[in-house]
């Protein structure tokens, strides 16, 4: 039996899965084209931060964002017993992501907020499966 309740399930997995395919291939992207051109991003957002070109955002938004919430659609999907534990991580880094991001850029494309209301999403339906389980 699936430790989690089947009306989070889905949602959890979609949700995951969403995020991933978004930060995994922009990741990729900045890493590729440091300097933003290939998803129109310009190098100046940079200025006043501690980073010269996209290239470790890049690195961190492919493997750390999309690597957790992939590895989250994963483990919510396969059924795991630390699939909401997997889901609330996920979701609390791609907060993070979103709040650091912000914090040093500012509001510079509507993604922004979407990406954080996913991610607070994730989070709050984790938390709901975790009570439930």
């Amino acid at each position: 039996m699936h430790p989690l309740p089947h009306s989070l399930r889905w949602p959890l997995v979609a949700i995951a899965l969403f995020l991933a395919l978004g930060a995994i291939p922009a990741g990729v992207a900045f890493v590729l084209s440091p300097d933003g051109s290939l998803v129109g991003m310009p190098l100046a957002v940079l200025g006043g931060t501690p980073f010269d070109d996209f290239r470790l955002p890049g690195l961190v938004l492919a493997t750390v964002v999309g690597g957790s919430t992939l590895a989250a659609a994963g483990l919510v999907a396969s059924g795991s017993r630390r699939a909401a534990d997997g889901a609330l991580v996920a979701g609390a880094v791609t907060l993070g992501w979103i709040a650091f991001q912000v914090l040093l850029i500012g509001y510079v494309s509507r993604l922004q907020p979407l990406v954080a209301l996913l991610g607070l999403a994730l989070v709050w339906l984790a938390w709901r499966a975790r009570a439930r389980a």
